[in-house]
């Protein structure tokens, strides 16, 4: 911490485990040294709440208002590669945030920006964050300090007939990546009103708006965040 180096005594022995206290107002220590092992704290800077304060860092930067923090914030961060994953991993899985953050990743491999976006990472979950690219890097807004990485997706939503009649229409629709952005569904060419229960990932038609059955060629187009669109086109007869 500070540059220096320092050796503390335990100030409890247990069970031939040792336990040490150490103060973060008094600095942030980059490493702890056993005689066994080497442990790197990856603490890069002390956030103070109450206040609007901006980090920049060549892996990321970090713009916090006023209202942003509860407390004071002593901000853990490791950049690593696997392949051709790049990950941006926070410590602070379980720290409350009182409002949104602004994260701007700087990723160091190219990316296909209109399919790429971000994502937080739970074991292999990836879970959608969005966000729009800068000339610094990819940037968005979360309340939670967590593992992040950068995905591109080129894969449009599914769509899945489950009723299909002049009464009645009923799909699921569904993206596994970047998730459902918008759809639109005509019957002969007029816009028809579905509803959408997201939860269920499923989409039916509100029959009581029309004055005729649902014959005809029925159309759904649905749309990712990432842009990609999956058209459904399907002839309901009612005989």
């Amino acid at each position: 911490a500070n540059g220096l180096q320092y050796q503390k005594q335990p100030y409890l022995l247990h069970e031939n485990y040792n336990y040490y206290l150490w103060n973060l107002k008094e600095g942030l220590p980059d490493m702890i040294v056993t005689q066994d092992n080497v442990w790197s704290t990856h603490f890069l800077t002390t956030v103070p709440s109450g206040q609007p304060f901006h980090f920049y860092h060549k892996d990321i930067d970090l713009k916090f208002n006023s209202k942003t923090l509860f407390d004071t914030l002593y901000l853990r961060f490791e950049k690593t590669t696997d392949g051709d994953k790049e990950y941006f991993r926070f410590y602070h899985n379980d720290y409350p945030i009182r409002r949104n953050i602004s994260v701007t990743l700087k990723p160091e491999l190219v990316y296909n920006r209109a399919k790429t976006h971000a994502y937080s990472v739970y074991g292999k979950k990836l879970n959608f964050q969005g966000g729009e690219w800068t000339e610094e890097g990819l940037k968005f807004y979360t309340r939670d300090l967590v593992k992040f990485t950068l995905a591109e997706d080129y894969g449009p939503p599914t769509v899945t007939p489950v009723k299909l009649k002049s009464d009645k229409i009923i799909v699921l629709i569904d993206d596994r990546m970047s998730g459902i952005k918008k759809y639109n569904a005509y019957i002969n060419g007029a816009w028809l009103l579905m509803k959408y229960d997201a939860k269920r990932r499923r989409l039916e038609s509100q029959p009581q708006t029309l004055n005729k059955q649902l014959d005809g060629e029925f159309i759904l187009k649905v749309s990712d965040n990432a842009g990609n669109e999956r058209t459904y086109i399907k002839t309901i007869n009612s005989k």
